[in-house]
């Protein structure tokens, strides 16, 4: 409830915003809700990332909101344990990921990093998923973008690793202005 009143408060300023300009939306842990239905039905092009490609403005991106399974620590009101939005064993991220690479995107679209990569929150722990960082450093790819967040740095991050060819861009604590180019 309390995700819905905050995204209706806000649903016209995102509008005021954006113009015209297409949003990707891809939940994350904490999103109990998802946007797109009310930001569309505010006249704003919201649209939910997929694991197949889907197109935009020439480019292909796909993705998912999975995150690595972790230690568990959360819990409701009334006591009992919870498991996170998107939180995933290491054989279902496989599954996804090998999904996702079927059919490589221009843009990848995550909520968590891969393992190694702009993953290291504040507190020195890494929070990346390997299977993700495998595929992008071993499988063929034409990923030229991966677009995340999850991980909490101080000012965000964007590397680019040239030996692969992909821009990373990890916007969890800030927002972070690409211009994506074709090749």
């Amino acid at each position: 409830a309390v995700q819905h009143a905050w995204l209706n408060k806000h649903v016209a300023d995102f509008k005021a915003y954006l113009g015209d300009k297409p949003v990707l939306v891809i939940g994350g842990n904490h999103d109990r809700i998802n946007p797109v239905p009310i930001l569309r039905a505010a006249g704003i092009d919201a649209r939910q990332v997929l694991f197949s490609n889907q197109e935009i403005l020439g480019f292909t991106y796909a993705g998912f909101r999975h995150i690595t399974w972790g230690d568990n620590t959360a819990v409701d009101c009334e006591g009992k344990d919870v498991r996170w939005e998107g939180e995933a064993f290491d054989s279902e991220l496989q599954t996804i990921v090998d999904s996702v690479f079927a059919d490589p995107p221009d843009i990848l679209i995550t909520h968590s990093p891969p393992h190694g990569i702009l993953d290291k929150s504040n507190s020195g722990n890494r929070y990346g998923i390997s299977q993700l960082a495998t595929a992008l450093s071993f499988k063929p790819h034409h990923v030229r973008y991966h677009l995340f967040g999850h991980v909490h740095q101080e000012g965000g991050s964007i590397a680019k690793m040239e030996s692969i060819g992909t821009t990373f861009s990890n916007a969890a604590c800030t927002l972070n202005f690409i211009e994506v180019e074709k090749p």
